[in-house]
């Protein structure tokens, strides 16, 4: 619900950033997704099932490119990169919370007070993080145009395999140099 009135609050904002007439409901259906993956994953992390949580994300990862692939070529352009990315958190988070085998329900006010008094610090915390870790792309986009920052993370996303491994490399290389 915050989501959605957020996002009508800034829905000029969002149509004038991004040149899509749908950006408002592309918008709220890619945070709700996320977000409700994330917080289910989060859940499953926390019981200790963390392999599941990590299969599931990978199969997360795939399901969002297929769709967005698949989306893409039929000529969806844009929305169907953000439906592919919905689509497949979507039916992640319902996946994980099988995983988790509990019924989600309304908390009570008890639930929310503690909640609000453990994660009060720790949220502002995330949000500057998480903008700090994509403040290139955020600046991309802001200074340049929405386009080259779309054409940047392109360009990341494509070189993210090289640099992967050549982390996994150099973390199984140092403990061999070093120990000589």
């Amino acid at each position: 619900a915050v989501v959605a009135v957020v996002g009508y609050a800034c829905r000029g904002y969002l149509i004038d950033y991004t040149g899509l007439e749908n950006a408002y409901p592309m918008f709220v259906a890619l945070v709700a997704a996320t977000l409700a993956y994330i917080v289910s994953d989060n859940l499953l992390q926390a019981r200790g099932k963390v392999a599941i949580g990590e299969w599931l994300d990978t199969g997360r990862s795939y399901l969002t490119l297929g769709l967005q692939a698949a989306l893409v070529l039929t000529g969806a352009g844009a929305a169907g990169m953000a439906g592919g990315l919905a689509g497949a958190s979507t039916v992640f988070a319902f996946a994980t919370v099988y995983f988790l085998g509990i019924s989600p329900s309304v908390p009570d006010r008890q639930t929310l007070s503690d909640v609000w008094d453990f994660s009060r610090f720790s949220i502002p915390d995330g949000i500057i993080g998480k903008l700090y870790s994509r403040l290139d792309l955020l600046l991309i986009g802001w200074l340049v145009s929405p386009d080259a920052a779309g054409l940047y993370e392109v360009a990341f996303k494509l070189t993210f395999p090289a640099v992967l491994l050549s982390d996994v490399l150099v973390n199984a290389l140092f403990v061999s140099v070093s120990s000589e």
